[in-house]
């Protein structure tokens, strides 16, 4: 691929922290950081978050591994300007083109959390040649999975049922806006640790009722039909699958289904976390997930 960055945007590296290099490449904000062998991350392709992956925890952690952290942002989110059609497949195809940024031309492995977890299912689906290993946490094989889980959940019940459902719908039929956006967030998000000592809510600003929802939220409804359930069986590679015991989103029942069909996998639970094991439980997280990297197939 052509080089066509429009600047380099950070190209740092002071004291101990890791090297990262940001650019943006035909709108595509694409990152690296760190110095080791190369993995793609994939980002969270929905409108839930509020800064890139790129400096996220479990970006760090992944470089404290030993790790170069290859990712990107979605189009339309933080350094990315390229106008998205937010479908699964430009998701894919922006994994691809920031490997190729960073001159990368053979296999790596692939890791994904929530519903980055569902893109890189999906990318060793169906961009098999670019994948090594599949590190998948508490992810899920299609949206309908995830919509079920919740709405499913023993936790979630009563008045923050209602609740949840309401700020559901509003965004589903586009009469949502950003305090509606914060507040299903911040609920869901309670029941997303098991801890809730980790719980930060997002806070709700002055004005917000008259902002609009994130671009990236329209994710949600690109997706709904996009299901990798009965692909699981082609994927013959490493893959190691991670969730919490009570995870609402990526439950025991969906991820020992995926176990059984993904013919050389690995399942392993958190006992004390639900959605975010490598903040609940970071030191077991990173154990098992440096175990799984470095061991030699």
């Amino acid at each position: 691929m052509k080089d066509n960055y429009s600047d380099i945007l950070a190209r740092e590296q002071l004291g101990n922290e890791p090297q990262r290099i940001a650019l943006i490449h035909n709108g595509l904000g694409v990152y690296r950081v760190g110095e080791g062998e190369p993995l793609l991350l994939f980002p969270y392709p929905h409108g839930s978050t509020f800064s890139s992956i790129s400096e996220s925890l479990i970006c760090n952690l992944l470089v404290d591994m030993g790790r170069t952290v290859i990712t990107f942002d979605p189009p339309q989110a933080y350094l990315s300007t390229r106008k998205g059609n937010y479908s699964l497949k430009e998701m894919l195809d922006c994994g691809e083109e920031a490997l190729q940024c960073f001159g990368i031309q053979e296999p790596v492995d692939v890791v994904g959390h929530s519903m980055g977890g569902l893109c890189a299912v999906a990318f060793t689906v169906l961009k098999k040649e670019w994948t090594k290993k599949l590190l998948v946490i508490c992810g899920n094989p299609g949206y309908s999975e995830v919509s079920s889980q919740w709405f499913c959940s023993k936790f979630i019940t009563g008045l923050d049922f209602v609740k949840l459902t309401w700020y559901g719908f509003k965004e589903i039929i586009g009469m949502g806006n950003l305090k509606n956006h914060k507040q299903m967030n911040n609920l869901l998000d309670y029941y997303l640790f098991e801890n809730k000592v980790f719980f930060q809510p997002r806070v709700i600003c002055k004005g917000d009722w008259r902002r609009p929802t994130p671009s990236r939220n329209k994710w949600m409804n690109a997706i709904r039909k996009e299901n990798f359930s009965e692909h699981l069986e082609d994927i013959n590679l490493p893959v190691l699958l991670m969730s919490g015991r009570n995870d609402i989103l990526s439950s025991e029942k969906v991820n020992k289904k995926m176990h059984e069909k993904i013919n050389n996998s690995e399942l392993v639970f958190f006992q004390k976390s639900r959605h975010f094991p490598f903040i609940e439980e970071r030191e077991k997280f990173m154990k098992i997930t440096e175990v799984f990297l470095n061991k030699q197939e």
